[in-house]
């Protein structure tokens, strides 16, 4: 497997509020000005997660001609503002007619803090995903009075957002996909789960795009009430799968 360095970058303060603007999520952790402990029980500003993710993905269309049909993304250890990473792209080599790129980002003490995989095989998972519409008053589902609890909250697409930080995705995927990524961004930080959260995995596939759609439907899959750890499932424009961890 061949590795290449394909870029570094340090998110600043002015990096931190363009998406703090774009998203609404003021999650304590990614205040800029905090003052008191956050989930990760640091005080330090942590950068967006979805940030993160689109910032790597416009970094990896300029790198690549590539067309990528799904994308996994893990987060395995925050990232703070003014710290620098790494980006290392690997390439699988082999035979089969479809394969995938690892990127890899690393802090300046080369821990491994997130790993995506952009993929030109199509996650067969979010093809099974069916909405329910199984509506779940909020204020139950934050009380977690169940193990098993859906939920429903409906984010409409207006395509007025200025993402011209990410000219290459717009121009391939369109400026509603940066847009679901941002609302999904503020419905993890400010809906559910909320302030207690950590959010770890994403995956989605890109060729099941319906512009017919406008529109993100959110829905809780499950959570286990010991370790408390669910899926958001995620339907409309966008199918994606988000799995998070409430502590």
């Amino acid at each position: 497997m061949q590795r290449y360095s394909i870029g570094k970058k340090i998110f600043n303060k002015k990096d931190q509020n363009i998406f703090l603007n774009l998203s609404k999520d003021y999650n304590q952790a990614h205040l800029i000005n905090k003052k008191k402990l956050d989930q990760f029980n640091t005080k330090k500003t942590i950068v967006h997660g979805m940030h993160i993710l689109l910032y790597a993905f416009e970094l990896f269309l300029k790198k690549t001609d590539v067309k990528i049909a799904s994308i996994d993304c893990n987060f395995i250890k925050p990232i703070f503002l003014n710290q620098k990473i790494n980006f290392y792209l690997y390439k699988n080599n082999f035979k089969e007619k479809k394969s995938d790129f690892y990127l890899e980002i690393e802090n300046i003490n080369k821990k491994i803090c997130v790993i995506i995989i952009f993929s030109e095989k199509k996650n067969f998972f979010l093809d099974k995903v069916r909405n329910k519409r199984i509506l779940i008053d909020l204020k139950k589902l934050k009380n977690n009075q169940s193990n098993f609890l859906k939920f429903k909250f409906k984010a409409k697409l207006k395509d007025k957002k200025d993402f011209n930080i990410f000219p290459s995705i717009v121009k391939n995927h369109s400026v509603f996909f940066c847009e679901s990524l941002v609302r999904a961004s503020y419905f993890i930080g400010m809906k559910f789960p909320g302030k207690n959260s950590i959010f770890y995995n994403i995956n989605f596939n890109l060729n099941k795009l319906n512009f017919k759609k406008k529109y993100l439907l959110f829905m809780i899959k499950e959570l286990k009430s010991k370790i408390k750890i669910f899926s958001i499932l995620v339907d409309g424009f966008l199918k994606m799968n988000i799995k998070c961890l409430k502590k």
